[in-house]
């Protein structure tokens, strides 16, 4: 585990944050593969509400794993058309400044 950790650094050192992002997302499939010998969608929103509690009240499990599914099967970030979506349906990444925010009832160059 620790080498995919540090790869995930070393991503984010190289400004890859593409590649960040994708290993980052994949981190709790096998911790959920090591605990229940496999992963579904449900464990992993599981394991992330347990072990993320810093993320609580902005990116829940569910929400979490949808976003897992959007990058890594779509290369997207629209979330709304994953079954597992529940609170978010778009998320944006920054690489600098605030992160946490949740802003609700938007509009961004004309999509809600």
């Amino acid at each position: 585990m620790n080498e995919i950790i540090d790869a995930v650094s070393l991503a984010l050192s190289a400004k890859n944050y593409y590649a960040a992002l994708f290993l980052a997302l994949t981190i709790p499939d096998i911790c959920c593969s090591l605990e229940h010998a496999k992963s579904t969608g449900a464990k992993y929103a599981e394991w992330w509400d347990k072990n993320m509690i810093d993320y609580s009240g902005y990116l829940g499990g569910n929400d979490c794993y949808a976003l897992r599914c959007a990058a890594l099967h779509e290369g997207s970030a629209d979330t709304a058309a994953q079954s597992k979506s529940e609170r978010l349906d778009h998320y944006v990444f920054i690489t600098h400044g605030a992160h946490r925010n949740l802003f609700e009832n938007c509009e961004i160059n004309g999509h809600r």
